[in-house]
């Protein structure tokens, strides 16, 4: 008797599966109609995390901060700003760094000998990796003293997918040189799995120091300008990190106070225009608002269509257990107590529903997978891996 609270659950689910089986319609039915609602949410929701809140794969992601321009005419948040811009921002002393990138570089590698490929990149201040801090599975960032230093020894350094796919994981990369744009570099390091950039959707497979911005000069924006003299070149973005006690809120200020500073010294081209400090790894201010409603739009979509499946299910069920009426009253009549068929009925429920949440999942993962694979029919480094 002891045993028998572990005997009857096992019979429960023997007798549950033995009933599915003999009406596969009853089962077919719900597990494919919770599936799709299932899966329709998990889509929705898994999108909305990337997109909205997921963190970086860096060290104290709390800490990493985007900062960026502002209109204070429109109130609109996110767009880039010069070099000499940046270089003020770097006196914020509420912030433990700032670094400067631009992550829309192409650069064709290979090794030397081999066929060159076409790859996305980002060329960043010789501090980008003290500041983002992804960490590395192979040698080092950039160093802080030299490499923003026009004419210093060209560098470059590999995301892990690109140095799995491209260079086949070899552990002896770092101080070889390989090819980029026809010209030699050397490789220095190698960051860990996962980190591709602090742009959500935008990712990197290699990163530049700003010394080498000869090579990189004429594929940036405003090259008919000096980028990193005028300040009329808005091409830049900027990520900041706190202090271990820093606030956001007080770095926040103190760059908008750079910014009424600039403002002031130079009408010409910062009028009407501050910084504004926010979590990295967000979709930019002013694409936010909009991917919210819609996000939140597909959300309510998706959560009918899982109610209308719940309410089918819910239907079927009931008129199967009216055609049950002489199962139940034969099994009440041979001694099984109401508890006892109450119990039976929950574990087929709870049967369907495991069976409906796994093909679910499944149902989810491909169409995670499909729009890993989608591509924009534009050349920009868009990834949409959820």
């Amino acid at each position: 008797m002891s045993t028998q609270w572990l005997l009857d659950p096992v019979q429960d689910i023997q007798i549950a599966v033995r009933t599915l089986r003999r009406r596969p319609i009853i089962a077919i039915v719900p597990v494919l109609s919770s599936a799709l609602g299932i899966s329709a949410c998990s889509l929705v929701v898994g999108i909305a995390n990337v997109a909205l809140f997921r963190r970086l794969p860096v060290e104290n992601s709390a800490a990493l901060m985007s900062i960026g321009a502002q209109n204070l005419k429109t109130g609109e948040v996110g767009s880039a700003m010069s070099y000499p811009d940046y270089r003020d921002l770097t006196t914020a002393r509420s912030l433990a760094g700032v670094a400067a990138y631009f992550p829309m570089l192409p650069g064709a590698l290979s090794q030397p000998g081999a066929e060159a490929r076409r790859y996305w990149g980002t060329i960043a201040s010789a501090n980008y990796f003290d500041v983002v801090r992804p960490g590395f599975t192979l040698g080092r960032g950039f160093d802080s003293a030299r490499d923003d230093v026009q004419g210093s020894r060209p560098v470059v350094i590999l995301s892990h997918r690109l140095w799995l796919s491209r260079f086949g994981g070899d552990p002896g990369i770092v101080g070889r040189g390989v090819v980029m744009n026809g010209r030699s570099v050397t490789v220095i390091g190698v960051t860990l799995p996962g980190f591709r950039g602090t742009d959500v959707a935008m990712v990197s497979d290699f990163w530049v120091p700003f010394s080498m911005r000869d090579m990189a000069v004429s594929m940036l924006p405003s090259n008919k300008l000096d980028i990193f003299a005028d300040r009329n070149a808005k091409w830049l973005f900027v990520t900041g990190r706190l202090p271990g006690n820093g606030a956001r809120a007080q770095a926040d200020a103190e760059v908008k106070v750079i910014g009424e500073r600039l403002a002031a010294s130079f009408p010409a081209t910062n009028r009407e225009r501050t910084f504004h400090v926010e979590r990295a790894g967000q979709l930019a201010p002013s694409m936010r608002r909009a991917m919210l409603v819609f996000f939140l739009l597909l959300l309510f979509i998706s959560g009918l269509v899982l109610l209308t499946a719940c309410a089918n299910i819910a239907n079927l069920l009931l008129a199967r257990s009216t055609a049950r009426c002489k199962e139940m009253a034969t099994r009440r009549a041979v001694g099984a107590g109401a508890g006892r068929m109450v119990r039976q009925l929950l574990t087929e429920s709870v049967l369907l529903a495991l069976m409906g949440g796994a093909l679910g999942y499944a149902f989810a993962a491909l169409g995670a997978g499909y729009f890993g694979h989608l591509r924009l029919p534009i050349a920009l480094p868009v990834d949409f891996t959820i």
